[in-house]
């Protein structure tokens, strides 16, 4: 997935993104 498509996304489904990125880095 590309930053374009991520920008479409609503703001609460791009947090939880980020959130579950981190998770998986264990930051």
């Amino acid at each position: 997935m590309n930053n374009g498509g991520l920008l479409l996304l609503p703001p609460s489904l791009k947090v939880g993104f980020a959130e579950a990125i981190l998770d998986l880095l264990g930051t």
